[in-house]
């Protein structure tokens, strides 16, 4: 979108944070930042992000303003405990309410607004990742997002998983498979079970539609949120019986703790 037309769609639709309300007016970002974040965050806090439509053209894509970013809680990199060896895990910030309100706006009220700088924050927290374990990627490597039920995605009408996710690999100049992996088991949401009902509820869940996507290659697996791990776990036990060289779990949040 031109800048001119960037002034009238702003003038039409006044972009206010979802969380609080407040007018987001392009206010100078703050001189400290909290305790915790990265230095890299004063970038994002200048970057103007937009979200594409058809026909080139695209809209601000402005979801929460500082205040509300910074009620977050930056995470460090985890590992994932399974029977098969721990899995990698990495997430910008842990779960909290103001991350659970991003995502089910981004999930359920078609807030597509909000992948582009969940994207930047996740894409940030993977580059430093790669920085810190540089035997990590010993291959060529592939992001993958944790697929929905194809009966799921037409009520929804996308994968907010898939959208993070090619957002992701192109910002890191990864390939994007959106395919690899499928649902062939229409699972109940998992917030709404919990301990071994989660487990259940998603055994032999998925199965690679590509097994050579997968044979060879380091795998960074993208979901929107890990709570309990089973989700990913699952994923992670049908990517390893493709024998990639890695996989990596990569979320914009997590829980503190994983069982």
């Amino acid at each position: 979108m031109s800048g001119g037309l960037a002034f009238f769609w702003d003038l039409l639709f006044p972009a206010i944070c979802i969380r609080c309300g407040a007018l987001l007016d392009g206010s100078p970002s703050p001189r400290l930042l909290p305790a915790g974040w990265p230095p890299e965050t004063r970038a994002f806090l200048d970057t103007d992000f937009f979200h594409p439509l058809p026909l080139d053209l695209s809209i601000p894509a402005r979801i929460l303003c500082p205040p509300c970013w910074f009620s977050m809680i930056p995470a460090p990199p985890a590992f994932l405990p399974e029977p098969g060896g721990p899995t990698g895990l990495v997430s910008p910030f842990y779960t909290n309410d103001t991350l659970l309100q991003v995502v089910r706006f981004m999930k359920f009220s078609g807030g597509k607004t909000a992948v582009p700088s969940l994207a930047w924050w996740m894409t940030q927290a993977l580059s430093a990742w790669r920085g810190k374990n540089n035997n990590f990627f010993r291959g060529e490597p592939v992001v993958l997002p944790v697929p929905l039920h194809r009966s799921r995605r037409r009520e929804r009408g996308y994968n907010q998983a898939a959208l993070l996710a090619r957002v992701i690999a192109e910002r890191s100049g990864i390939e994007f498979a959106g395919g690899a992996l499928r649902r062939i088991k229409r699972t109940r949401p998992q917030s709404n079970l919990c301990g071994g009902r989660r487990l259940e509820n998603v055994r032999d869940a998925f199965r690679a539609a590509d097994p050579g996507v997968i044979q060879g290659r380091d795998v960074v697996l993208v979901d929107d949120l890990i709570t309990t791990g089973e989700t990913v776990r699952s994923c992670v036990r049908e990517i390893r019986n493709h024998s990639p060289l890695s996989v990596l779990a990569l979320a914009a949040g997590r829980a503190r703790e994983l069982d």
